[in-house]
């Protein structure tokens, strides 16, 4: 009978041979219960043993060895169920809970495919869209305002100002006046709301403490909710009167010399209506430049400060030199607004399609006509004229569009320029 080393764990690798020694008993137990069917495994159709008959079949030649007594009272349940862990863990056959995960898990793959498809084509369809609606607009304009290029003529319709599609004798039909009423009061919006919006953004974003640029955030905010009748019913019964009591006097006295301040004060005028749109396009402008300059990397600012600038200097040189771009967009957002403006400044700037150099003058604007008189057309002629004004203005609209992207352009042109040398 072979000797068997007492396990003692003061020596190194004992544990290792320990575990060797409990297989093999195990395995020397597993073939004594299976007997001679060890040795007839069956064969499959290839003529090749299987993984677990070959495992089996290595431990075949244990059996001509005689069997010991010692080593039969040694083996024990947990080492049997060790070995039978093995042996099926060694065989090559796949499982069928395998299949089946797999299965679930390409069936998982293929639902995601679907989905992430669907929110594609979804996002796809969203962004078209925007594209499908402008034509759709510009195109059932056109098609209303078509008549009107076959029965007036377009240079008359254009480049005179007698708007008088009412008269009982011979109506005109002259939209000049409008379109400078126009132009007029959106770049005295754009000269009054753009250096408060740019100045309240810088001041909010880079000077301000925690606790007030909260509370100026909410501020501006609620002055962009404001809708557009409310503001002016506050200017006709609160910021004209004022106007027209002290600061339009005081314009008069102070640079009456000058044509635009001439004439007598009725209030309701064309500066009363620049007014009014800019206040309604400074959160505008405001918002989106604060974001704007919040989104300047702070190593901009560090930069700046390791080269001993001060506050005012980190802000001109590092801040608003990387934010050009994105400020002047701002600006264009508040560009459309104010040329689409309607309700606020056809009740502030009087009515009147006339061409005057004073600001104290009233005035009409393209959408305050469209306003004013679409219920009021009476004739085919004088409706379909109104479409042609909301089509002129919507031609406006996308000029200045395309003249702020090709300045946009030159403008990234010129900093990359700069970049380079």
């Amino acid at each position: 009978m072979p000797s068997h080393e007492p396990i003692t764990p003061a020596r190194d690798g004992v544990a290792e041979s320990q575990r060797e020694r409990a297989l093999g008993k195990a395995e020397r137990a597993s073939e004594r219960e299976n007997g001679a069917d060890n040795l007839t495994r069956p064969v499959n159709s290839s003529g090749s043993i299987s993984s677990a008959n070959k495992m089996n079949s290595v431990a075949a030649p244990s059996l001509a060895q005689p069997p010991s007594t010692a080593v039969d009272q040694s083996v024990t349940s947990k080492d049997k169920l060790t070995f039978e862990k093995l042996r099926s863990s060694a065989s090559s056959d796949a499982p069928a809970p395998t299949r089946t995960k797999a299965f679930q898990k390409a069936s998982t793959r293929r639902w995601h495919r679907i989905g992430e498809f669907s929110i594609e084509s979804l996002i796809r369809l969203c962004g078209i869209s925007a594209i499908i609606f402008i034509f759709a607009i510009f195109f059932f304009v056109l098609r209303e305002a078509a008549p009107v290029l076959r029965k007036l003529d377009i240079g008359k319709f254009l480049f005179t100002t007698a708007w008088y599609p009412t008269s009982l004798g011979t109506p005109r039909y002259g939209v000049l006046a409008l379109i400078i009423g126009t132009l007029s009061v959106t770049a005295l919006a754009m000269v009054v709301a753009v250096p408060f919006g740019l100045g309240a953004a810088i001041f909010v974003s880079e000077f301000c403490s925690g606790k007030v640029r909260e509370t100026l955030k909410v501020v501006i905010e609620l002055l962009a909710a404001i809708p557009s009748v409310i503001l002016g019913l506050w200017g006709i019964f609160v910021m004209i009167p004022w106007l027209r009591d002290y600061p339009f006097p005081l314009l008069k006295k102070m640079f009456g010399w000058t044509p635009l301040f001439r004439g007598p004060i009725y209030g309701v005028s064309m500066l009363a209506g620049g007014i009014i749109i800019a206040i309604m396009i400074l959160p505008i402008i405001t918002s989106v430049s604060r974001e704007i300059l919040r989104s300047v990397p702070n190593l901009q600012r560090e930069a700046a400060y390791a080269l001993g600038a001060t506050r005012w200097e980190v802000t001109r040189i590092a801040v608003l030199s990387y934010a050009r771009k994105g400020l002047f967009g701002a600006v264009i957002l508040g560009l459309g607004r104010a040329l689409g403006e309607t309700m606020a400044v056809t009740m502030v700037i009087g009515n009147t399609p006339q061409i005057v150099a004073s600001l104290f003058a009233p005035g009409y604007t393209l959408a305050s006509v469209i306003a004013n008189e679409f219920t009021e057309a009476t004739t085919d002629l004088y409706l379909q004229s109104l479409f042609e004004i909301g089509l002129v203005l919507f031609g406006i609209t996308i000029l200045a569009n395309l003249v702020a992207q090709l300045l946009l352009k030159t403008m990234g042109t010129k900093m990359a320029t700069r970049a380079v040398q």
